[in-house]
């Protein structure tokens, strides 16, 4: 039976893929003047896919601020120094009101009090966990994985940064809280919540926090079979495209 490597980032880029159309419309639906059209924009997202399969490098900096930002949390709730980034404080009047920290070519300042009221709410959490499991499908066995970035006795968590306005239920169509829950509950670990912790960068303004959370039981046939459908899918989409995938890596090669 053939054998796929995936892991959650890539299953939501192929979700954006399906949902194109959609995407699209919600967007420029109405726009008498849009900037691409409708079968620009699905290129774009088969595009950026393809990227994504074959690893393809891309500078991105909200994903070097979140990247920063989750490790500094990490950091903070060690009690370590990192090897990735630069923490310095920043002192008006004898009182840290920030952290300036380095990542790559940037530097970045985040609020101090936020950064210690998130970490505090991790405190005795397990960070970075790799978690692993294969997931039976009918196309294929299907190799899950990833790195869980929080995990505590009655939830697993996802931190997530943003610089543009949230709006609820954002995360509802990621997938790190099917791939993460269903690897600890293939490993025997009774956890069903998952925690999206949000912060909305205040951007000279007050920073704000919001949390989704989601229940997964997989010893319920729909939420398997949410993951095993999508899983499917992508598979018939690599199978078809294969022609274009240079890393082999999601091959299991």
């Amino acid at each position: 039976m053939n054998r796929y490597f995936f892991y959650p980032s890539i299953l939501g880029t192929f979700n954006n893929y399906l949902n194109c159309s959609k995407t699209y419309n919600k967007f420029w639906g109405n726009s008498d003047e849009p900037s691409k059209t409708e079968e620009e924009y699905e290129q774009d997202c088969f595009n950026q896919l393809i990227d994504k399969i074959n690893r393809v490098p891309f500078e991105s900096e909200a994903a070097d601020k979140g990247t920063a930002y989750n490790e500094l949390i990490d950091c903070i709730i060690g009690k370590r120094t990192s090897d990735i980034i630069t923490i310095e404080r920043v002192n008006v009047e004898n009182k840290t009101i920030a952290f300036n920290v380095g990542y790559k070519n940037n530097n970045f300042y985040f609020n101090y009090d936020t950064a210690i009221i998130i970490a505090s709410s991790l405190e005795n959490s397990i960070t970075q966990q790799f978690l692993e499991a294969d997931l039976t499908t009918s196309k294929g066995i299907v190799y899950l994985y990833g790195y869980s970035d929080y995990i505590l006795p009655d939830k697993c968590i996802d931190l997530k940064t943003t610089s543009t306005q949230y709006t609820a239920f954002k995360f509802r169509n990621n997938y790190q809280h099917l791939v993460y829950l269903y690897c600890l509950q293939k490993n025997g670990f009774d956890i069903e919540l998952f925690e999206y912790l949000v912060l909305q960068f205040g951007n000279n303004k007050p920073d704000n926090i919001y949390t989704e959370y989601y229940n997964v039981d997989f010893n319920k046939e729909n939420d398997l079979g949410t993951l095993q459908n999508i899983c499917t899918q992508f598979i018939d989409f690599l199978e078809t495209h294969k022609h274009l995938i240079t890393d082999t890596k999601i091959f299991n090669k």
